[in-house]
C-alpha cells in the first residue's frame, strides 16, 4: 500500500470521486455526519472453518458466524454459506462448541482471537474489504475554526494510513503465523473466484445497492464481473 505520496484528505475528494463525494456531503447536510477520514483499512475478510470449500457451492450450508448487521450477514450469504450472527466475545466458544463451523474476520484478528485453536482450515475468500471510518458530529466540527478542522482531517488520516500499512504490512507474517500453529492455508490460487465474484452480486441486490455499487465502479472506471 503506497499512500503517503498522497495529500492529506481534506474534502475526500481523491478518496470519494465523483458520485461517492456527492454522498459524503448528503452524511453531513442531512444526518449530521462528519467524515474526518477514510483511511482506516483493516484489510480483506476470509473465512476460517472446520469445514473445507472451494466455490459457493461447496461452502452452501456451512454455518459461519459473522457481525448481526444485514451488510454483513448477506455478504456472507452471498458467498454460500449460512450467516449466523454471535457477539464477538462468543465467537471462539461457538466455534468449539460447534454451535458454527467457523467464522469470517481478517488475519490479524483471527490471530488475536486464537481461531488457530478451534478451527482448522484457512479458505481466502477475501470477500469483504473492510475500511473503517472516523466519523463526528457535522455541528460540532463546524464549530471549530477552520485551521483546527484541518488539522483533526490531516492527524486523523496521518494516523489511519500509518494503522493500514502496519496491517498489510504484517498481513502475510500473520497468515504464515496461523499456518505454523497448524492451520491449513487454502489460497485464492486455489478457489473458483470467478464463481464467488458472480455469486457476491446477489449481496447488492438483497441490500438494494446495485445502483449505488454501479455508481461506484463508473467513477473508478472498473467493470463488474458478468
Amino acid at each position: 500500500m503506497k499512500h503517503r505520496a498522497r495529500r492529506p484528505e481534506r474534502d475526500c475528494e481523491w478518496r470519494c470521486p465523483g458520485q461517492a463525494a456527492g454522498w459524503n456531503k448528503k452524511l453531513a447536510d442531512d444526518f449530521k455526519i462528519k467524515v474526518v477520514s477514510f483511511a482506516y483499512v483493516q484489510g480483506s475478510r476470509s473465512i476460517f472453518s472446520n469445514k473445507i470449500g472451494r466455490s459457493p457451492a461447496e461452502l452452501k450450508g456451512m454455518l459461519i458466524r459473522t457481525a448481526g448487521a444485514p451488510i454483513w450477514v448477506e455478504s456472507v450469504r452471498s458467498i454460500g454459506p449460512k450467516p449466523v450472527s454471535l457477539p464477538y466475545g462468543e465467537l471462539y466458544n461457538g466455534i468449539q462448541s460447534k454451535m458454527v463451523d467457523g467464522c469470517e474476520l481478517p488475519y490479524a484478528a483471527a490471530y488475536n482471537l486464537k481461531v488457530f485453536e478451534v478451527a482448522k482450515n484457512i479458505i481466502e475468500t477475501k470477500h469483504i474489504y473492510q475500511i473503517n471510518f472516523m466519523v463526528v458530529s457535522s455541528a460540532w466540527f463546524n464549530k471549530l475554526p477552520v485551521e483546527y478542522q484541518k488539522i483533526l482531517e490531516e492527524e486523523c488520516t496521518k494516523a489511519g494510513l500509518e494503522v493500514s500499512e502496519s496491517l498489510a504490512k504484517d498481513a502475510d507474517n500473520v497468515r504464515q503465523e496461523l499456518v505454523k500453529k497448524g492451520m491449513n492455508y487454502i489460497p485464492q490460487s486455489e478457489l473458483d473466484m470467478v464463481a464467488f465474484k458472480k455469486a457476491s452480486a446477489s449481496a447488492y441486490d438483497a441490500l438494494k445497492l446495485t445502483e449505488a455499487r454501479d455508481a461506484v465502479y463508473k467513477d473508478l472506471g472498473k467493470k463488474l464481473v458478468q
